[in-house]
């Protein structure tokens, strides 16, 4: 939903009334269309048909029982508080569309405004008011505010020169000052129109100003202040000025993509409860915290088949001499003995479940991968080579190993990074019970550093490349 602002300026002479409803009001654009926000028609109309019921009782006291009367008063009363009620409900109710479908949705906002009043003096004269705007809704992952103006000029209307008005600063150019019969925004509060604050909002619907983001959870009622101002001077014609419209709209945060997402965000999003992000490459969500001063995985990686350098943390595999590698080049864990030296990998099914006495599902078991394929086809020998790539997300990388490496570290954190103990694929049959976790680190030729879980404790130890165990990522910058 759009909530739309007019801006009114009301200026006159000191001697002269302020005008009525002068200044800034609100215009709530629902999808079924415009619709003025009317309560006070509405309201009228309750004034109206309350007077009316009342004068004719004053006519007619004489000719009609008082309590006759007094039903009739009550009568058309009632009438007009539905009317009322009748009138607010046309003007707001409105065809909602699901956000269930859009990415990113359209959240549900309102505003409260103050009015700009302005009295000439002598001197030029600065005036604001305060545009609030409320979003009306809780979001997981956040959400962005713009505006744009609508025609962003305030024309004279009533004015003794109609050719008069007061202009909207430069769209989106470096923050200033307000100049002589201007009006701009500022997204902190001014102390006058000296402020280098001041900004003119862009007209261009398809390309708005953002005008607050917010990363992370929000609940509902979260609101935003947007300064509004204008700069007087006294040769100003008195009159309304008006015809500027700000629109506003706010899009949920749909969520974060691994290959995005940096550390600094897990460290405000994720330090205190999971976060769920989601991989470019196959859509699969991963929950992920901050643990160490790094973003770590705290699911088991789950990518398969042939996977592609575009949005991986490889640039060319040196199995395949692409930049593509096929993760069951070597064959499936479940029906192809272990080998060094092609890829290899297996994505948990029932039978890995029961193997693991149904204490976790197929999906936080992941998958299992050989070293060769955990590297993206970079250590598929007997050779003693650390992986300077692998098969996480861009972005994200295996973690180091062994003695006061990432994954020691990790070991007073167990419960922050939830492992699972998945087991490990040895000549087609899974030993479940413990689980197991590569890391970047080369033990010898034959073995890579990983940390092993069992029950609740955790330790470094190291295992054969060809074994088929599980992954989890980390993020560092």
């Amino acid at each position: 939903m759009e909530a739309q602002v007019k801006i009114t300026v009301n200026v006159h002479e000191s001697s002269s009334a302020t005008v009525p409803n002068a200044g800034i009001f609100v215009d709530d654009n629902y999808s079924s269309g415009a619709a003025v926000l009317n309560i006070g028609g509405g309201a009228l109309v309750l004034v109206f048909l309350m007077m009316l019921a009342v004068a004719a009782f004053i006519f007619c006291r004489k000719k009609i029982k008082k309590q006759k009367m007094m039903r009739v008063l009550s009568t058309v009363t009632g009438l007009a508080l539905l009317l009322n009620f009748f009138t607010a409900f046309i003007y707001f109710d409105y065809d909602g569309t699901s956000a269930i479908d859009m990415e990113p949705s359209i959240l549900d906002i309102s505003t409260n405004n103050e009015l700009i009043d302005v009295e000439l003096e002598d001197e030029p004269v600065y005036a604001t008011g305060t545009s609030t705007v409320t979003i009306n809704e809780a979001t997981e992952y956040g959400y962005t505010l713009f505006a744009y103006v609508e025609n962003a000029d305030l024309v004279a209307k009533n004015a003794t020169d109609s050719t008069q008005k007061i202009s909207s600063l430069p769209a989106l150019e470096a923050e200033t000052k307000l100049s002589d019969n201007t009006w701009g925004v500022a997204l902190s509060k001014p102390d006058d129109q000296d402020s280098e604050v001041f900004i003119g909002l862009p007209d261009d619907a398809e390309n708005p100003m953002v005008i607050k983001e917010v990363l992370g959870k929000t609940e509902a009622g979260d609101s935003t202040d947007l300064y509004v101002a204008t700069y007087v001077t006294p040769g100003l014609a008195p009159g309304i000025y008006t015809g500027a419209t700000i629109h506003y709209k706010a899009l949920v945060h749909p969520g974060f993509y691994m290959q995005d997402f940096t550390k600094d965000q897990c460290q405000t999003l994720a330090s205190t409860e999971p976060l769920t992000v989601y991989d470019r490459r196959d859509g699969s969500d991963y929950t992920v915290r901050y643990i160490d001063n790094r973003c770590w995985m705290t699911q088991n990686l789950r990518i398969s088949g042939t996977i592609s350098a575009e949005l991986s943390n490889f640039e060319t595999s040196p199995y395949s001499g692409s930049d593509t590698i096929d993760l069951y080049a070597g064959g499936d864990f479940k029906d192809t003995n272990d080998t060094f030296t092609a890829p290899m990998m297996h994505v948990a099914d029932a039978d890995d479940v029961e193997e693991n006495d149904g204490i976790f599902t197929a999906e936080e078991l992941g998958a299992y991968y050989n070293y060769c394929a955990a590297s993206a086809g970079q250590v598929c020998g007997k050779v003693q080579v650390s992986a300077t790539q692998d098969i996480c997300p861009s972005g994200w990388r295996l973690p180091t190993g062994g003695t006061s490496s990432e994954q020691d570290r990790i070991r007073s954190s167990g419960s922050v990074f939830t492992p699972v103990r998945a087991g490990g694929y040895v000549n087609t049959v899974l030993y479940g019970g413990i689980g197991y976790y590569w890391s970047s680190s080369a033990r010898n030729a034959t073995n890579h550093w990983d940390i092993w879980v069992r029950g609740n404790s955790i330790t470094v130890g190291n295992i054969n490349n060809d074994y088929g165990i599980s992954v989890r990522c980390v993020r560092t910058d």
